[in-house]
């Protein structure tokens, strides 16, 4: 356990910190104190040699004004990797991950995880190095990008200790459409998609099952931002099925449900 100062840099020795005159201080107090609760007659001038009588409070006010300036912590050093940068950038159709950390470990383990909602991520990369690699800067290239991509960073130790870096976010080229959401995926009856399209146009969708037979088509009238469809699956089987959309460009975008 330690005790961490929170203001005017008082240590959390307290023998190092409080000499006899500091003491005298608190003793003072300690008195005006009794004074002024208790009502006491306590003389303007006061005799040390007698402050035994009062040293119990005079103790207990000391304790207080040490717990309310200080900080008692029972964490240990987090782990001995600090990230000095760590910058991400779109450069055509990949994204371009730059970082530095300085490191007093002999080896340091590094994650490198990817999202496109901000919140669920996934490991694109690990990798160990040592100390001396890591006097150099570091760098990452991914290919597998989106519109809009979430990078993080975690760094730690062989024991698996790891400290996380600060969350990047990369805007590359914005796609014509894309697929939001399907709510629920598990799905009993109805669900709703929700599709994101940069311009007003039509998409087909189409259901296939896990052998790969189309179950279900319809068009989809997209406008410009979101748009919201309910599509009716009351009569498919249950099992895990496959949704497909595809606009006049080809371009294909695909999601997985699961019929209850």
């Amino acid at each position: 356990m330690k005790i961490i100062p929170l203001k005017n840099n008082r240590k959390s020795q307290i023998g190092s910190r409080h000499t006899k005159k500091t003491l005298k201080k608190y003793f003072l107090a300690s008195w005006t104190a009794l004074k002024f609760v208790f009502n006491y007659n306590v003389p303007n001038s006061i005799n040390f040699n007698s402050m035994y009588k009062v040293l119990p409070l005079a103790l207990a006010f000391f304790a207080f004004d040490i717990k309310a300036n200080c900080q008692i912590s029972t964490e240990t050093d987090s782990v001995p990797v600090r990230v000095s940068y760590f910058t991400a950038a779109n450069n055509i159709n990949k994204n371009m991950l730059n970082w530095k950390v300085v490191c007093y470990l002999n080896y340091a383990n590094f994650q490198v995880e990817r999202s496109t909602n901000g919140s669920d991520y996934t490991t694109i990369n690990t990798f160990t190095a040592d100390r001396i690699r890591c006097q150099s800067p570091f760098n990452l290239e991914d290919r597998l990008s989106s519109w809009r991509t979430f990078y993080r960073l975690k760094v730690g130790d062989r024991d698996g200790n790891f400290s996380t870096s600060k969350v990047v976010v990369v805007f590359g080229k914005e796609k014509s459409f894309e697929i939001n959401s399907i709510t629920p995926n598990l799905v009993i009856n109805n669900t709703l998609l929700r599709v994101f399209s940069s311009e007003r146009g039509t998409v087909e969708i189409s259901v296939t099952n896990q052998q790969g037979n189309v179950v279900k088509r319809q068009s989809m009238l997209l406008n410009k931002g979101n748009t919201e469809l309910e599509l009716d699956l009351s009569i498919l089987s249950k099992g895990l099925y496959f949704l497909k959309l595809r606009n006049s460009a080809s371009e294909v975008r695909i999601a997985k449900l699961i019929k209850l």
